[in-house]
């Protein structure tokens, strides 16, 4: 979905951009009343609102600067992540400690 934005974002003039931003300046403001009021079913989509938003400052700043506005796709990787395990270290002081117990 956000790659979908994104792209769609990308592609609108400077002032269907202009009017995306209010509408969603509106919307966040009508999700955080309702969050206040009575609460939300789904209290993200402020997040996915705000996220939108900061889309929308981010092209439109490119555009006014010239900037090339690149459309990407984003490809998802399969690998899984490492489970890595921190590593005791032992200070010199520690090591002379264990061998001098290991001499006793």
């Amino acid at each position: 979905m956000k790659n979908n934005k994104l792209n769609d974002y990308k592609n609108m003039d400077e002032k269907a951009l202009v009017e995306e931003l209010k509408a969603l300046k509106q919307e966040l403001f009508k999700l955080r009343f309702s969050h206040a009021m009575n609460g939300l079913d789904n209290p993200h989509k402020i997040v996915d609102t705000k996220k939108n938003i900061a889309r929308v400052n981010t092209i439109l700043t490119m555009k006014k600067n010239g900037e090339v506005v690149e459309v990407k796709e984003i490809k998802k990787t399969e690998s899984k992540a490492k489970k890595t395990t921190a590593k005791k270290t032992t200070t010199k002081k520690k090591a002379e400690e264990k061998t001098a117990e290991e001499e006793k």
